[in-house]
């Protein structure tokens, strides 16, 4: 799926050609829910939040079409969506509420949705639990984040940790765990506690985006503008790599790499445990990051472990076949795209 100013176009993986269409008031964040194929799509200063079909050809009938949903949440500036555990939860930075569906319930015409206001408004986020969520914490006064806490289904705080100064961005990795990134390390939640990983002593940087997959234990995160990090989940230990180079979007494959798009425009691999690059592929022109998030730049997020890539610079999405190291296929868009996303994956 890519992203543009008016909506968002659906494309099949295999061919990319256009499936689908959904129009919008104004640019959507999108965010995949846990059904395989539908997102939640948040048009930016709208307060909406869209559920759409993005289509499963297994299905027959209206329901194989891209289509909206006819439920829908309304907020005042709803933010981070995730969807774990068969449930989504929507997180409104306005007012510190998180409104909670159940993904069984999407295909209704009516969400039964479930209100939680454990705390004050600020930029945050909520990942549910197989019961209860983790949600962050804000200062008292404040919208500055401290740290996290767990709450129960009913929102009651169980446990609360203020040791994640800025939380931002989240990630899971194997035995259950979820990493959180902080202003200085990462916190690691595993049944019921926090674990605090610190950051290399002299670094200077700090982690704000995570990608991880539940089948390892490693957990990639920014940390500068040219280096990763790598998070040992069993150990507590965070490991720099120095790209050597800017790079954009990142994430995981099956294999236990890390993919990494550089500003060289080549995808990169990297293995997890030595941190070492094991190959690059060519895939786009070299670009410049703006410094200006509202800016399009290329993006990459991986389907079915090929890397596929939008290019707004050329209005471009091309696919990158990562076990035979080369371009497989490229198309130009009916749109002037902003970013691609999977349908499937945690993405947020």
């Amino acid at each position: 799926m890519v992203s543009h100013a008016g909506g968002a176009v659906i494309l099949d993986a295999g061919t990319l050609s256009t499936v689908g269409s959904v129009s919008t008031t104004a640019r959507p964040g999108v965010s995949p829910l846990g059904t395989g194929h539908h997102v939640a799509l948040t048009p930016a200063a709208t307060g909406q939040v869209l559920l759409l079909d993005t289509g499963d050809p297994a299905r027959r009938g209206r329901a194989a079409q891209p289509h909206l949903e006819a439920g829908r949440l309304a907020g005042s500036a709803p933010g981070h969506v995730v969807g774990e555990h068969g449930k989504t939860a929507v997180f409104d930075d306005g007012s510190g509420v998180i409104q909670v569906f159940r993904d069984d319930q999407v295909e209704r015409r009516a969400l039964a949705v479930n209100v939680l206001a454990p705390f004050a408004a600020h930029h945050g986020i909520a990942v549910p639990l197989p019961s209860g969520y983790l949600v962050s914490v804000p200062a008292v006064g404040s919208t500055a984040r401290v740290g996290l806490a767990r709450i129960g289904e009913d929102g009651r705080v169980i446990s609360r940790w203020d040791t994640c100064p800025g939380l931002h961005g989240d990630g899971p990795a194997k035995g259950g765990v979820v990493a959180f990134g902080c202003d200085d390390g990462v916190v690691l939640y595993r049944t019921g506690s926090v674990r605090k990983v610190t950051e290399p002593a002299g670094a200077t940087g700090r982690v704000s985006a995570l990608a991880g997959t539940e089948d390892s234990p490693v957990v990639v995160g920014n940390f500068s503008s040219t280096e990763l990090a790598l998070i040992d989940t069993r150990s507590a230990a965070m490991r720099l790599v120095d790209l050597g180079r800017a790079f954009g979007s990142f994430t995981r494959d099956d294999s236990g790499d890390v993919v990494v798009l550089g500003v060289d425009g080549a995808v990169h691999l990297i293995d997890e445990v030595s941190g070492r690059v094991t190959g690059s592929v060519p895939a786009i022109p070299a670009w410049t990051p703006p410094t200006d998030f509202t800016v399009a730049r290329p993006t990459m997020t991986l389907v079915d472990g090929d890397a596929v890539i939008c290019d707004p610079r050329t209005d471009e999405v091309l696919v990158v076949d990562l076990a035979e190291r080369r371009v497989a296929r490229r198309a130009t868009l009916p749109v002037d795209p902003f970013a691609v996303f999977s349908v499937t994956g945690h993405q947020h």
